[in-house]
């Protein structure tokens, strides 16, 4: 019983479909329920009653204008979008009354009642939109011979789309009630910085899209209209450029360690398991999730200048928006081909890589919500470059080992444009190509202990600093695909710095070494 009227949910009576009544003084009569179609009175004296909770909505329409309507504990919704005839009209306490208007048209289905209007103190008033609002306007709601609104409540919001500003006044010179609408404002909805960006072109894509101008004209409350429009942006806030560094750092972590490099005319190889995860809270763009896998690997010959290598990557990842109301994903998959230089000396190493990558996207979006379940997919390809460098240097006391190293990374993604399809022209968006890029550089000291005979097993603890110096995810321009506005999207800048903390264990003689790795970055 979920209205608390002392009738079970599933045991209240449904009436869906028209009701169309003769001459002669008909009295139709709701005391509980729903009642959703058209209603439409002969001529004679007729009544329309609703009481115990119940819930009218349709057009309503009387031939000859002789209507009573009695609002004593209930919802009329009144869906004629023209003016409606009536004799009396009252509204209880419990009653709330809304009346439909019709922008475009600039027509509202006023209530012209030729006796008197009779609005208790509590009862509730509305604006219900079948058309959007270009510009402020002022509608009449009830004309009266006679009007008594008691202590009418003049803020008509909680019975009114949220999209709109919907204030009642009173006219009481001419026996008038009427409520004057305006656009919400980005500022007054609580929008962020990326929600209010969008805000203009999502307005214009409504004319387009009847059911998903309908669903957002339904929405009463803030938090009903939030959670349906932040289903509307696409990716913006850099997780494909920060999912895949995140790969290609693990070959750069390869390097780093005082893995011996091959001797001069030696050759040796290495291989690498990847596994990542990244983690971005909303703040004035939204969040993402990232989890990923992959395999590196690489093949070098010892020289006198050091050792030269061709190193491979592959890594798949999957990004996830928190804010979704359904399951929708973006995956990313890279394959990088690079070259890499090391030498090593006593006590020290340093090495140089660059490589390029290409990357494939695909991804589903999902719009779940007032009645409607839609999706849409798209396609596109990228390009990336990186480079790093770094040295380290590694001194033994007894069984104990310290190595600081330093090293600098920079990747860049460039990703084509692309359309997404299959969502409706609500939903469905044209994104323009972008570009984006990560140079940060670390500082880190790795502290180790050797165990067992010929030090086969050695743990290391790594404790650093990681600082972006210069981050830029890229500016997200789209479109909707039916046309409107462009918009822009400027992701957070995660410039700064933040501690590393990680544990490595190497298992391995002088055939070979196995090594497992752990790192955590608290950016």
């Amino acid at each position: 019983d979920t209205d608390g009227d002392g009738v079970l949910d599933s045991r209240e009576p449904t009436i869906v479909g028209d009701i169309r009544l003769g001459s002669g003084a008909d009295t139709l009569d709701i005391r509980n329920g729903l009642v959703q179609g058209a209603i439409a009175f002969g001529a004679g004296a007729d009544t329309l009653s609703i009481t115990g909770g119940a819930e009218v909505r349709g057009a309503l329409s009387d031939s000859d204008g002789n209507l009573a309507i009695n609002v004593a504990n209930g919802l009329l919704e009144t869906r004629q979008n023209t003016a409606l005839n009536a004799t009396n009209l009252d509204v209880g306490a419990a009653g709330r009354l809304v009346i439909t208007v019709d922008p475009v048209a600039d027509s509202s289905g006023v209530i012209n009642v030729s006796g008197a209007a009779n609005l208790a103190t509590g009862a509730q008033l509305g604006v219900r939109f079948n058309s959007l609002l270009d510009a402020p306007a002022r509608f009449d709601l009830i004309t009266a011979g006679t009007l008594n609104a008691g202590t009418l409540n003049t803020d008509f919001q909680a019975s009114s789309p949220y999209l709109y500003v919907v204030n009642g006044g009173i006219d009481a010179a001419n026996n008038t009630v009427y409520a004057d609408v305006r656009q919400r404002t980005t500022q007054e909805a609580g929008l962020i910085s990326v929600e209010a960006s969008m805000y203009d072109a999502f307005y214009s894509s409504l004319s387009r899209d009847a059911d998903m101008r309908a669903a957002f004209l339904s929405q009463l409350g803030r938090d009903e209209f939030i959670n349906l429009y932040e289903q509307l942006l696409p990716d913006h806030s850099g997780g494909p450029l920060l999912s895949l560094s995140s790969g290609v750092d693990a070959v750069t972590r390869a390097l780093t360690g005082r893995n011996a490099s091959a001797a001069p005319g030696e050759t040796s190889a290495w291989v690498q398991e990847i596994n990542f995860y990244a983690d971005k809270e909303k703040t004035d763009s939204y969040g993402f999730r990232s989890e990923g896998f992959g395999v590196a690997g690489g093949v070098e010959r010892g020289t006198g200048l050091g050792a030269v290598g061709l190193s491979v990557a592959f890594t798949s990842s999957d990004l996830t928006d928190p804010e979704a109301e359904a399951e929708e994903v973006l995956s990313a998959n890279l394959l990088e081909l690079g070259l890499y230089w090391r030498a090593q000396g006593q006590y020290w190493t340093t090495w140089a890589r660059a490589a390029a990558g290409y990357a494939t996207f695909e991804s589903e979006r999902r719009f779940v919500g007032a009645g409607l379940n839609l999706s849409n997919s798209s396609k596109w390809n990228g390009l990336t470059l990186s480079a790093a460098g770094g040295a380290s240097y590694e001194r033994n006391f007894g069984r104990f080992s310290i190595r600081p190293e330093v090293y600098a990374e920079y990747f860049s993604l460039n990703e084509d444009g692309h359309t997404e399809e299959g969502g409706g022209d609500g939903f469905d968006l044209d994104i323009d190509d972008r570009q984006g890029h990560l140079f940060s550089a670390t500082a880190a000291v790795n502290l180790g202990m050797s165990m067992g005979q010929n030090s086969w097993l050695k743990p290391e603890l790594r404790l650093g600093w990681r600082q972006n110096i210069s981050v830029d995810p890229g500016e997200t321009i789209a479109r909707f695909s039916s046309g409107g506005p462009d918009f822009a999207l400027s992701p957070d800048t995660i410039e700064g710095g933040g501690p590393i903390v990680g544990f490595r264990l190497n298992v391995g003689n002088e055939l070979g070494m196995l090594s497992v790795s752990a790192d955590a970055e608290m950016l």
